[in-house]
């Protein structure tokens, strides 16, 4: 009860400061977790437009998860200096989001994210070769490198 009491106190605050009425807290209803669960799975039955969106973001989701764990993970084992691989990483990471946000702000937000998708893409398959390309560093270090950005970009 001293939730609710607080919960209508800040509710009333705001609604006050906004100008709006607010409606009865009697007149809120809590809904069903169940039935709310069937309702919405019937408006993802019944525009497949909201299914194919949905499914897509899954899909977009676990592969961003899965690309950065996978770029992340054992930075020991990918450069002999653990201290720094994840030094590096951490640079990468800071400057992803550092320079992102200009980027999305010139060219529009779906072109960045499509073109940062891709060059994660590109990345996983390159991280595979094992090329030296000066002292510790090899193709796939960079690569891996490259795909943090591209995939903390996406996130």
């Amino acid at each position: 009860a001293v939730v609710s009491t607080q919960s209508t106190g800040v509710l009333k605050k705001l609604a006050r400061y906004n100008g709006v009425t607010l409606p009865k807290i009697g007149d809120l209803q809590r809904g069903d977790s169940s039935s709310n669960l069937l309702t919405q799975l019937r408006d993802l039955i019944k525009h497949p437009t909201l299914l194919l969106e949905t499914l897509g973001q899954m899909y977009l989701w676990f592969f961003v998860g899965m690309a950065y764990y996978a770029f992340n993970f054992g930075w020991g084992s990918i450069i002999p200096d653990p201290y720094l691989g994840y030094i590096t990483a951490m640079i990468g990471e800071i400057t992803a989001y550092t320079l992102f946000i200009p980027v999305v702000s010139k060219l529009g937000r779906r072109f960045s994210m499509v073109t940062m998708f891709i060059l994660a893409a590109i990345a996983v398959f390159t991280a595979l070769c094992q090329t030296t390309v000066s002292g510790d560093w090899t193709v796939g270090s960079i690569s891996c490198l490259l795909g943090i950005v591209c995939v903390d970009t996406t996130a």
